[in-house]
């Protein structure tokens, strides 16, 4: 996963590392094959916001907006 980066680029450790990695190691675990693992982190994030109050939800898209 490190070598995928160039060095001295500015990188979201989040996306990067954060979800990427735990999300390998489940699909490792529960055998699903690689080509699915996109399809697992689609499913887990659209079951995390269908958990969150509308409230929530809208920070999150204004965060998500917001320049940074």
């Amino acid at each position: 996963m490190l070598d995928a980066i160039p060095a001295g680029q500015v990188v979201d450790l989040i996306d990067a590392y954060a979800f990427p990695l735990p999300l390998m190691v489940i699909c490792e675990l529960m055998g699903i094959p690689l080509e699915r693992r996109d399809d697992l982190r689609d499913w887990s994030v659209a079951f995390t916001l269908s958990m969150m109050s509308p409230a929530d939800n809208l920070k999150r898209k204004a965060t998500a907006a917001a320049p940074s």
